[in-house]
């Protein structure tokens, strides 16, 4: 199949005029001018890579917290109107039993239905319980904890190693915690967080590079006591989520931040809930 007359987006470059081959549901070359072949023209529409949500709840009247697969395939049906192909869907804090019966279905959905003509699920985010009472947003405090290693273990075994992300306060763990996610190649990342800029400088050493949605529910910033925001700032290493609604940050900072951080130090997340895409009210 080709595809032609189209503005392309590459990962260096932007070809303003230019033809795709696929074969077999696969690229197999891109190249700038025009082409003869028979082919699709997209008379200089843009072709680019989906994106790829990291935090991102529900929409369109779906969220994990349903915790049904009919609720999970609905979701991730709805999601290329957006451009989004790839995701990591987002847990918020609940119980114990709670949080295990939504990973027991999660595991059966990633297993048997993460397939087809519909956005690809990457793993779970589970943002809390292990979050700051300071910083706590939106979550239910009764329900906040100390980060337990004991509990990730059976969480990560009812979903059948399908966690990808875990947010979590680094003042509430003295490192092991951080160690534990390492080791099993989960993302860790810091969010709802009142850490000082020092521990986050001794987490990045230890190899923590991602911050959960930058500014919003973390210590900020501050010039004689700096925090979180101060610290996603200073190091490349660290990848910063943010919320690019022009609500949640105001866009002038997201200008600043795309100053000092660049392309490659952001990621853009949805963080929606289960309203997304519903009308007004």
């Amino acid at each position: 199949m080709i595809l032609k007359n189209a503005k392309i987006i590459c990962e260096e470059e932007v070809i303003s005029n230019g033809w795709i081959e696929i074969k077999d549901n696969k690229i197999v070359k891109i190249t700038a001018g025009h082409t003869d072949q028979r082919g699709y023209d997209l008379q200089q529409a843009i072709i680019m890579p989906g994106f790829i949500d990291c935090h991102v709840h529900g929409g369109y009247g779906e969220d994990t917290e349903k915790g049904t697969i009919a609720s999970f395939q609905k979701f991730a049906q709805a999601l290329p109107q957006e451009g989004i192909t790839k995701y990591c869907q987002a847990i918020i804090n609940g119980s114990d039993d709670t949080l295990t019966k939504i990973l027991t279905v999660y595991q059966d959905y990633m297993k048997n239905y993460n397939k087809g003509p519909q956005a690809r699920q990457i793993g779970a985010h589970l943002e809390g319980p292990f979050i700051s009472h300071n910083f706590k947003g939106a979550h239910d405090e009764t329900l906040l904890q100390e980060p337990n290693i004991h509990l990730l273990e059976k969480w990560i075994e009812a979903s059948i190693n399908n966690i990808r992300i875990v947010t979590y306060a680094l003042e509430e763990e003295n490192g092991t915690f951080t160690k534990f996610l390492l080791e099993h190649q989960i993302l860790p990342s810091i969010g709802h967080s009142n850490s000082t800029y020092d521990l986050v400088a001794k987490r990045v050493a230890m190899g923590v590079h991602h911050v959960t949605h930058l500014y919003n529910a973390m210590s900020k910033y501050d010039h004689r006591q700096p925090g979180v925001v101060l610290a996603a700032l200073n190091f490349d290493e660290i990848l910063c989520e943010l919320i690019s609604d022009g609500i949640h940050i105001n866009p002038n900072i997201i200008n600043l931040t795309y100053k000092i951080k660049g392309a490659k130090g952001i990621c853009l997340v949805t963080d929606a809930m289960l309203a997304k895409g519903l009308p007004d009210g």
